[in-house]
């Protein structure tokens, strides 16, 4: 009896082949005509890119047939396995060293002989070259929407939705403020335009530092003009044609004016030009004494009293506000 590992595998986003079902019975039909008797045991991988191994249904396969669990290995495409040539050739090796055949039920090569074994290369080297030009068509795809103004996907700034507009009787993808943070972040824009830091403004709008750079620095909220033009040219883009970095006029609502969006990005910039201060009243060491794990070790007082009125000035290591071992 022939036990029959059956791996199944479609990306949502760019297959446009057979299902999983249609796969799997596929392979099953395939293998009742060859053997009188199999057992089939199924794994499948919906979703998921053959860019690389890492999906769950795969490497349970890959671990039990590493147990002896399987005779065979089938697909319906060699591509289901993998999408480029070192991760199937890895998955053939791990398979050959435990006795499991490798079996591709539409292309009919055997990968025990050297012929079979060159084809399935070739296949695999095919099916990466393919992968490369869907990722490469769906980059310029995104960047084609952005040169036209239009929301290219992924998650929206925040403080935007996204909304499908027609036009011509085509579906297009806008940003659309969502009117209860629109103060929010003009709250943000000033705060930071009047010098107080990215770390205080996360503390105070309940964000983290990082959130709140991202926003300073992400042009979809400046309002259209010559003076934001002028500025983001300055910063290396170009306006409204495509190079490495560019920006292109859309058709949502800039939340801040460009004055106060670039006073904003100007004191961002500012002050991380500026050094770190090395002054201090109790010690000339201040910001240059590290701990053994690593840390920065800050100046701290003893509120202890001596006799003398003298108190005890010591270093403390930093990560112990966030880290008690």
């Amino acid at each position: 009896m022939k036990r029959i590992a059956i791996y199944s595998r479609k990306s949502k986003e760019t297959d446009k082949g057979e299902s999983i079902k249609n796969q799997i019975q596929m392979c099953k039909d395939y293998f009742n005509k060859q053997y009188d008797e199999c057992t089939f045991e199924t794994f499948e991988d919906e979703g998921f890119s053959g860019g690389n191994t890492n999906r769950p249904e795969f490497q349970k396969m890959m671990l039990l047939a590493q147990h002896n669990k399987f005779d065979i290995v089938a697909v319906y495409k060699i591509d289901r396995i993998a999408r480029n040539i070192i991760d199937f050739m890895n998955t053939f090796d791990i398979l050959q060293r435990n006795e499991v055949s490798l079996v591709s039920i539409t292309e009919g090569f055997d990968p025990n002989t050297p012929a079979g074994m060159m084809m399935m290369t070739m296949m695999a080297g095919f099916a990466e070259m393919e992968r490369m030009n869907i990722a490469q068509r769906v980059k310029d795809n995104m960047l084609e929407l952005a040169k036209l103004g239009r929301w290219s996907g992924g998650t929206p700034p925040t403080g935007y939705r996204s909304i499908e507009m027609c036009y011509d009787g085509k579906i297009a993808v806008y940003l659309e403020i969502v009117p209860e943070l629109s103060e929010k972040i003009k709250m943000i824009f000033e705060n930071i335009a009047d010098g107080y830091t990215t770390f205080y403004v996360g503390k105070l709008f309940n964000m983290s530092n990082k959130t709140i750079y991202n926003i300073i620095q992400n042009p979809v909220y400046c309002k259209s003009d010559e003076l934001s033009k002028l500025y983001l040219e300055k910063l290396g883009y170009t306006v409204y044609n495509y190079k490495d970095m560019f920006v292109s006029v859309s058709e949502h609502e800039g939340i801040v004016d460009s004055e106060t969006w670039i006073k904003a990005n100007e004191a961002m910039i500012s002050r991380g030009n500026d050094a770190r201060p090395r002054l201090s009243s109790k010690t000339f060491l201040a910001h240059l004494v590290k701990c053994k794990c690593g840390g920065g070790m800050h100046v701290d007082v003893s509120s202890h009293v001596k006799k003398d009125g003298s108190r005890l000035i010591y270093f403390c290591c930093s990560r112990k506000k966030h880290n008690k071992e």
